[in-house]
């Protein structure tokens, strides 16, 4: 977020000779300023633009701390870092750098044109702050933050898995016996939560050493210092660390780079918030709902078989762990009941569709068998009182 202020200000120390030079030039007598009225207005706009500054940004963040109290301290960042907040920032220190460098050229003859610049800047500042208001108090409603994650989560979704069911062969992958690993790699750095991988240069990595490798933590997952990393199977030369190293990203929190299940995780916890005694918004757990259904369908409607990378030649070289139907489920299910029996009811819905079958039901058994736990052995649903025991 520093960037753009930063060169805001660079750009106004720039600007600010340019406009001199142009009035120099023509000599516009546009307002007819005099030396003391210019110097008390240009006075007045930089006074006044430090304390618009901090007091918009002040009542944003405080905005901003509410709605994380009242949803997810996750929605902090997005809002934050949004491009019209950006640009309303940069007009700001835009508007307050100029000020003060045409304060200081205040003299007879009065440079009409930088004085009139400062004046415009100011009205064009008034109108950012306005937008402002009205882009923050539309961006922090509940449903717009719950639709803003359900869409970031469908790209990624839509890019970790590319391949819709109805293209895939229908096959189960079979499993893949690699044997004991000749060689571990742990993880050399702070602790940290997988956020992100890459492939491609996984893949060259293997290539290159001729092994298989294996990751260990699932993206999303915390990995602590020296934990095992990389399982190395198959050859005789170690592969290079620091290029494996490269190829993964590790950070402070989880992330919705490549980490599916982080979008579902996010909407469960507005849902479950908004449905504690503090906060009592069963409007909002619904709306949240609505969107971990649309996340659901679209994940019971991709071909999931991923996880298995090959070379060129088509040799194995990479094995990764991959979101499956358990976890998004999962988060529903260690939830408050309400969430619970609503995802439920999604999962019994998407049930239905041709294109998810066994797998569907099978999850729909699972989140209603812990849902009669959370109830103390209420009877369960009549879908999962049907399902075929080998499903279960």
């Amino acid at each position: 977020m520093w960037i753009v202020p930063l060169g805001s200000m660079l750009l106004a120390v720039v600007t600010a000779p340019i406009v001199r030079m142009i009035d120099d030039a023509t000599r516009w007598r546009l307002l007819d300023f005099q030396p003391d009225g210019a110097r008390v207005l240009v006075g007045a706009v930089v006074s006044s633009g430090l304390s618009f500054i901090v007091f918009t940004f002040s009542i944003l963040l405080v905005a901003v701390q509410i709605a994380s109290s009242n949803l997810s301290p996750r929605v902090i960042a997005p809002v934050l870092g949004a491009a019209p907040v950006k640009v309303v920032l940069g007009v700001f220190i835009f508007a307050y750098t100029y000020s003060l460098a045409a304060l200081g050229r205040v003299e007879d003859p009065v440079p009409q044109l930088p004085v009139l610049l400062t004046v415009i800047l100011k009205l064009v500042s008034v109108a950012a702050f306005v937008y402002l208001v009205d882009y923050a108090a539309r961006s922090l409603r509940p449903i717009s933050v719950a639709e803003r994650v359900a869409a970031r989560g469908q790209r990624v979704i839509e890019s970790v898995y590319p391949r819709r069911l109805s293209e895939s062969d229908g096959a189960e992958a079979k499993p893949v016996e690699l044997g004991p690993p000749s060689r571990v790699i742990p993880h050399p750095a702070a602790p940290g939560v997988l956020v992100a991988i890459d492939v491609d240069g996984l893949v060259r990595a293997a290539e290159k050493a001729d092994c298989i490798l294996k990751l260990i933590p699932q993206i999303g997952d915390f990995v602590s210092r020296e934990e095992p990393l990389f399982h190395v199977f198959g050859t005789a030369k170690a592969p290079c660390e620091g290029a494996l190293h490269e190829s993964v990203v590790f950070g402070p929190e989880r992330t919705m780079e490549q980490d599916p299940a982080c979008a579902f995780r996010i909407l469960v916890d507005i849902a479950a918030k908004a449905l504690s005694p503090a906060i009592n918004d069963p409007t909002t757990a619904v709306e949240a709902i609505d969107q971990i259904h649309r996340l659901l369908r679209l994940v019971g409607m991709r071909d999931l078989n991923t996880g298995r990378v090959m070379d060129g030649a088509g040799h194995l070289r990479l094995v990764y762990r991959t979101l499956d139907w358990a976890p998004p489920c999962r988060i529903g299910g260690i939830e408050p009941l309400a969430v619970s029996v609503v995802v439920a009811g999604v999962l019994i819905d998407s049930s239905s569709h041709p294109l998810l079958g066994e797998a569907a039901t099978s999850v729909v058994f699972w989140s209603c068998e812990h849902i009669g736990t959370a109830t103390a052995g209420l009877p369960l649903c009549t879908e999962c009182a049907n399902v075929p025991p080998f499903t279960r």
